[in-house]
């Protein structure tokens, strides 16, 4: 059965909610994995227009996410563009909170993923990826765009309950969108574009 209320919703007040805000411009490398990595619960982290570069050195994710309630996205008007700092960044974000909110961001040139929302730990739930450009290399080798990792079948219960994509555009992924092994409850796709 589809259970209305667990879908997401920015109006409901989840996203966001401690007041706090931290406002990024572009420019020094790694600044916004800095700032998550000092963020708290109910955190909003706003980017100033312009290109970031992320990624540290012996790793090959960019951005973790792993504060509830956290909202990631391009100040109002503006357009953040994130990219990897170097050869050994190949994934852009991973979620791993509840009540996440990511929005109006471009990521680019990411080589093995763009967005993957899940961890070992727990169900995730409440993800909402709003207005995003993915555009990944693809040429010849296997890149995710969107993607829910962890296998939870042998748990009998999901890897995620509650999760909107909504005016997301991903280009150049082998695989556009995909729950995985999952499984994925309440699962909300809405103007979606996904071309090779």
């Amino acid at each position: 059965p589809i259970i209305w209320d667990r879908f997401p919703n920015d109006l409901t007040g989840a996203y966001g909610n401690s007041g706090r805000r931290t406002l990024l411009k572009p420019g020094k490398p790694g600044v916004i994995a800095a700032a998550l990595m000092s963020a708290r619960k109910g955190d909003t982290i706003l980017l100033q227009s312009g290109t970031y570069m992320e990624g540290p050195p012996d790793d090959d994710m960019a951005l973790r996410i792993t504060v509830d309630n956290l909202v990631l996205r391009s100040a109002p008007g503006q357009r953040a563009r994130i990219i990897p700092q170097g050869p050994v960044t190949k994934r852009g974000i991973i979620i791993g909170a509840d009540n996440v909110m990511i929005h109006g961001l471009d990521l680019e040139g990411f080589t093995s993923a763009g967005i993957g929302v899940g961890t070992p730990q727990k169900t995730i739930k409440g993800t909402i990826l709003s207005d995003l450009r993915l555009n990944l290399p693809g040429a010849g080798q296997w890149v995710d765009g969107i993607s829910i990792w962890p296998d939870f079948r042998s748990r009998k219960e999901p890897a995620v309950d509650g999760l909107l994509i909504r005016d997301v555009k991903v280009i150049g992924a082998s695989l556009g969108i995909s729950c995985n092994a999952g499984p994925c409850n309440n699962l909300w796709l809405e103007n979606i574009k996904v071309q090779s």
